[in-house]
């Protein structure tokens, strides 16, 4: 067991001065200890993309249907995960693939600011490592000092970023489909079945 802070720190030449931390200001509960070029993102500033890919860059509504939002770890991490409206479809079947776009951000140095998109639905920690892991179209902006600027969507060209990362997520999903038809095109006999599950 550690000594108490008032020991460690008794001099004040010994206070840490290349880190601090982040804290709650409802609780004062410590979120994590960051360098001292950190710059804090509000929830509120980091998902200002919502709106923007909600409204559109031209005011109309994309029909993205927000679904879950969530606080990890008592608040070092926040996400909110939206469902768009289009789908793959696997050969022309009824047997569809949903795609989400995940905003996350964190407060403890473990992640920037993250957009992604995904075919998985995020329900737990677990699964969004797993997100954060295999996603191939994502946007990540560091917790630096002129982080809020970057995300400051009121600048036009800023918008047109924002929307172009949206465009840029049907890319993958055509990739994504192109790859699920072909797998279910795959013959799997019971030896193979067996290989692999033993």
């Amino acid at each position: 067991m550690g000594l108490p802070l008032n020991r460690l720190f008794d001099d004040k030449n010994d206070i840490i001065k290349t880190h601090e931390c982040t804290s709650r200001v409802d609780t004062n509960k410590i979120l994590g200890v960051v360098g001292s070029g950190y710059t804090v993102v509000q929830n509120a500033t980091a998902f200002q993309f919502i709106d923007t890919l909600i409204k559109g860059i031209d005011g109309s509504n994309n029909k993205i249907d927000v679904q879950r939002a969530g606080v990890l770890d008592g608040g070092k991490r926040m996400f909110i995960q939206a469902e768009i409206p289009q789908t793959i479809k696997i050969n022309g079947s009824n047997d569809e693939v949903k795609q989400h776009v995940l905003f996350l951000n964190s407060h403890d140095s473990t992640t920037g600011v993250i957009t992604l998109f995904t075919p998985i639905r995020m329900v737990c920690d677990n699964m969004l490592n797993m997100v954060l892991r295999e996603a191939k179209n994502k946007l990540i902006f560091k917790h630096t000092k002129n982080v809020n600027d970057k995300l400051n969507l009121n600048d036009k060209e800023k918008v047109k970023m924002a929307m172009e990362i949206l465009t840029g997520q049907e890319k993958h999903a055509k990739m994504l489909e192109e790859e699920l038809n072909y797998l279910s095109n795959v013959k799997v006999d019971e030896a193979i079945v067996k290989r692999i599950v033993s």
